[in-house]
């Protein structure tokens, strides 16, 4: 007897249906081109014409969904997804509501709401920072979640201490990002906290394997 879908997966495919039934409903309400990517300071500047600019929020939703499905089934049998599964569904989720947060903000605004598109985006972005980095510290060893170095993936250690670290600055990028978009100001520190959240974790899973190695060489 196959195993019963989980309770993400079913969230995950009513969400997928709901806005695929929405998209087809708002249609012809819909103006024939749509904005898909915005600039630093939330200004659209990629748009897409019918039926892809419509379709493509919904497709996101559910790609997210494939990507829950497919992960878990396709991950080595060390680096598997399965002891991190309540993280693993919790981040997948997110990933959905933002998509779907997403479209909902681009059809509202493109319907004649008074709905700054910008702002709104940004925000939700920085939330699901805070998201992401407050489970990132519980992501065990894989190839597709957390931050992927040759030194976190070729030792455990460096691999939570990283992730520990990694969450932490996600949080705080989160925290700045969502502020910039509340006071729609200092957008370029968003940008430097984005640099530091990146390049910080990747510096110390080096310096860290490092020390590691010594140790254990001294030990030897």
């Amino acid at each position: 007897m196959k195993d019963a879908p989980s309770k993400t997966t079913i969230f995950g495919i009513v969400l997928t249906l709901t806005a695929f039934v929405v998209a087809f409903a708002l249609y012809d309400k819909l103006p024939p081109v749509l904005p898909v990517h915005w600039g630093l300071r939330g200004n659209a500047n990629g748009f897409m014409a019918k039926p892809w600019g419509v379709y493509i929020y919904p497709t996101m939703v559910g790609a997210m969904l494939l990507l829950k499905l497919v992960l878990p089934a396709i991950s080595p049998r060390s680096f598997a997804i399965e002891p991190f599964t309540r993280a693993f569904n919790i981040l997948m989720a997110a990933l959905m509501l933002f998509c779907a947060y997403l479209m909902g903000i681009v059809y509202a605004s493109e319907l004649g709401a008074q709905v700054p598109i910008g702002r709104p985006v940004i925000g939700g972005v920085g939330v699901l920072l805070i998201v992401t980095g407050n489970f990132l510290g519980k992501v065990t060893k894989n190839f597709f979640i957390g931050i992927r170095t040759p030194w976190t993936l070729a030792n455990d250690e460096v691999w939570f201490k990283t992730q520990r670290l990694g969450g932490w600055l996600l949080v705080l990028f989160g925290l700045v990002t969502t502020t910039v978009a509340i006071i729609d100001k200092f957008y370029e520190a968003a940008i430097a906290a984005l640099g530091a959240a990146i390049i910080i974790p990747i510096a110390y899973s080096f310096v860290i394997s490092r020390q590691i190695d010594r140790a254990t060489s001294h030990e030897g």
